[in-house]
């Protein structure tokens, strides 16, 4: 089981082969006094070689026929509770039952039906705040102790197994879950605009002081030509605005600095500088910021095959864009995290969280969403073997997008259902989809398109 998530003990998912360097998670967002020496442009590099050893393996991963101790089971929970930030008041109930648990664990004879009635019940707690932050309801949880509970468990705790590698590095979650429930209700005086909820934002900073804006859009004309001097400017602007003590416009240039660093492959230094601005962002109780430097952060994590790190941020952003009644920013994580476990072949966990996300693209009418969901949730039928499902969800697709008037989509689409029929055997049925992605391909000139296709049909 990968840890500080909410996969089943003693099943690895598969994850494809990352070819970038590794990197590490960092403590996130707790305003501690180490972190008040915020990264600063000019150093971040520095930095961002730091190691951190909070959530790394320790524990064995049991697998094949052997029994799944309580003990391991335990951590995965405390791991979860940890993913999904729960707050301190929903901490606190689920620890209860856990608590229960352990002490039952401790005994001679352990009884199984207290220890089964109260992993349900911590469950049915946790799944009840992401019901609640998620607007739908939400059995994942639950689910995943019901799946646990049908394997093979030996219910006396193993005192070999330690828990200390997966608790938080100072145990300071909680408050700072705290305090960002206390400066829920209060207004950043700072606050002019309220930043994209997906992504940090890329437009032109309004801090109210021309020549930082100025310096800013400089930086950002030429970000794609000239990295190296669009960092100058960007590092110029922080300063002035360090100066002038405009938390909002230096928590901005710092996501801006981060997706230049992402763009040229510099993991650790993107990730400084998103959790910088996250920090900055939750000084001056800007959610809508810290929601999308968690997505950015989970993007990076997921990309390079770091599930664990990929769904903490994940669930954050998701928790944070609940709290702006932003349903299309949830509906967009929502739908990352279902490609995740898509892509780790876990399709029942994929699939549950495709259904949530197509319910917030259906409450918003974001047909672009509704659209990637559908092909997404088809490339998880087929990887189950369930071809004809798959073209279902596929054709779904097709008709929202021929609506949109997405040429270019479409002919991918097609072209996507031409590979699942060939991967099923289905030869004839594959060069009739590939033939119509290529008619749509020769209308419109997608000549890549046009290349692949041709090849497909010769082959």
């Amino acid at each position: 089981m990968y840890n500080n998530t909410i996969y089943q003990t003693g099943y690895r998912p598969y994850t494809p082969q990352i070819k970038k360097r590794n990197i590490s998670q960092e403590q996130q967002e707790a305003p501690t006094e180490s972190q008040k020496q915020a990264v600063t442009p000019n150093n971040y590099q520095e930095k961002g070689q730091r190691q951190s050893t909070a959530y790394h393996h320790s524990v064995p991963i049991q697998t094949g026929s052997k029994k799944i101790n309580i003990s391991q089971l335990l951590i995965d929970f405390e791991s979860t509770i940890n993913a999904i930030g729960a707050p301190p008041d929903v901490e606190e109930e689920v620890r209860a039952y856990l608590n229960l648990v352990g002490k039952q664990t401790d005994k001679e004879l352990p009884s199984k039906k207290i220890i089964t009635s109260n992993l349900k019940s911590a469950a049915e707690v946790l799944d009840g705040y992401i019901t609640k932050a998620l607007n739908k309801s939400s059995k994942v949880v639950t689910d995943w102790v019901d799946a646990l509970l049908m394997q093979s468990i030996d219910f006396k705790a193993d005192k070999s197994i330690k828990k200390g590698a997966f608790e938080t590095i100072t145990g300071e979650a909680p408050q700072t879950a705290r305090l960002a429930k206390e400066n829920l209700a209060k207004k950043s005086a700072l606050k002019e605009t309220a930043p994209s909820e997906t992504a940090p934002p890329q437009e032109t900073i309004k801090s109210g002081n021309d020549e930082i804006e100025n310096t800013i859009k400089k930086a950002d004309d030429i970000a794609k030509t000239n990295p190296q001097e669009s960092q100058k400017l960007y590092s110029k602007a922080f300063e002035m605005a360090q100066k002038t003590g405009d938390k909002l416009a230096m928590a901005e240039i710092y996501s801006k600095i981060a997706n230049l660093q992402n763009s040229q492959n510099n993991l650790s230094q993107a990730l400084d500088c998103l959790n910088a601005s996250a920090l900055l962002a939750y000084e001056i109780n800007d959610t809508y910021l810290r929601a999308g430097n968690h997505t950015l952060m989970g993007r990076i994590y997921d990309d390079n095959g770091n599930m664990d790190a990929a769904m903490n941020h994940y669930f954050k952003s998701v928790g944070l864009n609940g709290e702006n009644d932003n349903i299309q920013g949830q509906t967009g994580v929502l739908t990352a995290i279902g490609k995740m476990f898509t892509k780790a072949y876990s399709a029942k966990e994929a699939l549950q969280f495709y259904k949530v996300a197509l319910d917030g693209a259906k409450q918003t009418s974001d047909l672009s969403a509704m659209s990637e969901i559908f092909q997404n949730t088809a490339l998880t039928h087929k990887n189950t073997g369930a071809a004809e499902k798959a073209l279902k969800y596929l054709k779904d697709s097709a008709i929202i997008t021929s609506k949109l008037g997405d040429e270019t989509s479409l002919s991918q689409i097609y072209e996507q259902a031409g590979d699942f029929m060939k991967d099923s055997g289905h030869a004839k049925r594959a060069a009739d989809f590939y033939q119509k992605s290529y008619k749509i391909a020769q209308r419109n000139n997608l000549q890549d398109g046009l290349i692949r296709l041709r090849e497909k049909l010769l082959a």
